[in-house]
C-alpha cells in the first residue's frame, strides 16, 4: 500500500486513480511515511492522511500496523461512498426538475474534505446554522448563493455577516425572528428568501425535531399563515421548512406533512420555496432495512401531486431536501483503541460520550460494535456483556447500555464502528483535553 501524507486540508481532486493527485496544486507529497510522521500528521486537527487503498480492511491495516502503540480513534472515510451517495440523490430525487435542490446539513459531519469532496461533484448548496458554517463553506469555495442560513434560532451578529456575504436565504419561526432578518436585510428584499419552519410529527423518528404539542422547533400551521403574510408584506420571497425527525423510519411521513404544507400555501396565495428537511435513515443495525428510493419516491410523487396548491403562479420556485445522516452516516468506519480492560467485564476506550458517543447521553442513543485485531486473531465466539467506559476523568463517562463483545477481548485490540459518519464526531468536546478522532481518507 502505498500513503500519500496530505500537509493541510485544502481539498482533493475529483477524480483519483491510485497516486494521480495534482501535487503542486494540492500541497501533497508522496511518500511512505513512518511511525512518526503518521503520528505527527494524526494529532493535528486540520491535518489528513490519503491513503491510495481502496478497500477498508487493507487501508484500516496498512495504517494502524505503522503506528505503535495505536491510542487514539480513528475516522477511515470513504471518498467513493461519499460521491456516491450524493449521486443517488442526484438521480432519485425530482431528477428532471430544474427547481430542485439538494443540500448537504453540514452539522452532520464538518470535516473540511467531506465539504470539498460535495462541492467538487456538484451539491447544490449547504444548510448552516450558524455563521461559524457559513465562513467554513465560503473558505471551500462554497458561493453566497449556494448557502441557507436555516437554523431558525439565529443571532443578530450572524444574520447580519451572513447578509453581508450575499447569503439570501433565512429560515425564522416567529415574529422576533422575521423582525431580526428584517432589521438587518433592508435592501433588495425581493430576492431573499425567508422561509418559515413549521412543525410537523413523525412518532417513528428516532430523534423529534418537533412535536405538535411541544418541541424545540417550528411554529403551528395557524402561525404559519401569519407570519408568512407579514414576511410578504415586508417584501421578502417567503418559504416552509419542515423536517420529520431524524434518523426517520416512516417515508409516509413526508406525504403528510406535504398535506400539510399545501394547507398552508393555499392560505397566502403560495410560496417560492419548499424545504422538506432531512431525516433520511441509515441501517446501523442488522435488523436495519431502510431503502432511500422508498422514501424519495414517496417525496416525488406527494410532491407533484401537491405542487399546484404550493407555489405561487408565474414565479421561480425551487424544492429543497437536505439529507445529512443520509449522505454521509455510511461513509465512515472509526476504529477505537481499547485502553484497558479490568475486571473482565469493564472496557476503557480512546473515546467516550465528552467525544463520538455524545448521542448515548443526549438522546439515548443505542451503538453497534464489531471487533478489530491488529494481529489478524480470530476472537473467541463466547461472548460477555460489557461496559464501556470513556477516557475522561468523568465517572459518568460511559455508554449507557452494556456491549456484547468476546470474551478474549484484551488491550491492543479494537472496537469498529460501522456507519459512524453522522453525529458522532463532529459533536465532540476538548473535555480533559481529548481531541476527536483522526481522518484517513481513501477509495
Amino acid at each position: 500500500m502505498t500513503l500519500i501524507h496530505a500537509t493541510k486540508t485544502k481539498g482533493l481532486p475529483s477524480k483519483v486513480k491510485g497516486l494521480n493527485y495534482s501535487i503542486k496544486k494540492f500541497g501533497l507529497s508522496k511518500c511512505e511515511p513512518s511511525e512518526l510522521e503518521i503520528k505527527k500528521t494524526l494529532s493535528r486537527f486540520d491535518l489528513y492522511f490519503c491513503h491510495s487503498g481502496s478497500d477498508f480492511s487493507e487501508v484500516a491495516s496498512d495504517i494502524l500496523s505503522r503506528i505503535k502503540p495505536v491510542e487514539d480513534s480513528i475516522c477511515f472515510l470513504n471518498k467513493r461512498t461519499l460521491i456516491s451517495n450524493l449521486e443517488y440523490f442526484q438521480s432519485h430525487f425530482l431528477p428532471t426538475s430544474t427547481d430542485r435542490k439538494i443540500l448537504y446539513a453540514l452539522k452532520a459531519n464538518p470535516v473540511s474534505a467531506i465539504s470539498k469532496l460535495l462541492i467538487e461533484n456538484q451539491i447544490d448548496g449547504f444548510d448552516c446554522a450558524s455563521w461559524q458554517e457559513i465562513e467554513q463553506c465560503l473558505k471551500l469555495g462554497a458561493l453566497p448563493s449556494q448557502i441557507h442560513f436555516n437554523n431558525p434560532i439565529q443571532k443578530s451578529a450572524h444574520v447580519e455577516m451572513a447578509y453581508k456575504k450575499g447569503i439570501k436565504h433565512f429560515t425564522v419561526q416567529s415574529a422576533s425572528g422575521i423582525r431580526r432578518v428584517a432589521d438587518i436585510c433592508t435592501k433588495n428584499r425581493g430576492d431573499i428568501e425567508l422561509a418559515v419552519r413549521v412543525k410537523t410529527f413523525s412518532p417513528n423518528a428516532k430523534i423529534q425535531m418537533s412535536e405538535i404539542d411541544c418541541g424545540k422547533f417550528g411554529c403551528l400551521p395557524s402561525e404559519a399563515v401569519q407570519l408568512l403574510k407579514e414576511a410578504k408584506i415586508l417584501g421578502f420571497k417567503t418559504g416552509i421548512a419542515m423536517h420529520t425527525g431524524s434518523q426517520n423510519s416512516d417515508p409516509l411521513s413526508y406525504s403528510r406533512a406535504l398535506s400539510q404544507v399545501a394547507k398552508i400555501a393555499e392560505k397566502v396565495g403560495g410560496i417560492n420555496c419548499l424545504n422538506l428537511g432531512g431525516g433520511f435513515p441509515v441501517n446501523y443495525s442488522s435488523g436495519d432495512h431502510y431503502d432511500v428510493a422508498e422514501f424519495l419516491g414517496v417525496i416525488n410523487r406527494a410532491f407533484e401531486f401537491y405542487k399546484p396548491s404550493i407555489f405561487a403562479p408565474g414565479e421561480d420556485n425551487q424544492v429543497i431536501i437536505e439529507p445529512g445522516r443520509g449522505i454521509v452516516g455510511d461513509t465512515i468506519d472509526l476504529i477505537i483503541p481499547i485502553l484497558e480492560k479490568r475486571h473482565g467485564n469493564k472496557l476503557y476506550i480512546a473515546n467516550g460520550i465528552f467525544n463520538a458517543f455524545s448521542d448515548a447521553a443526549i438522546h439515548n442513543w443505542k451503538y453497534y460494535f464489531e471487533t478489530y485485531t491488529l494481529d489478524g486473531r480470530k476472537l473467541s465466539n463466547e461472548l460477555v456483556k460489557y461496559d464501556v467506559y470513556g477516557e475522561t476523568c468523568d465517572p459518568k463517562d460511559k455508554l449507557n447500555h452494556k456491549v456484547l463483545l468476546p470474551a478474549d477481548i484484551q488491550e491492543g485490540d479494537f472496537l469498529w464502528v460501522k456507519n459512524a459518519g453522522a453525529y458522532m464526531d463532529c459533536q465532540k468536546s476538548n473535555f480533559n483535553g481529548f481531541e476527536g478522532p483522526k481522518y484517513v481518507l481513501y477509495g
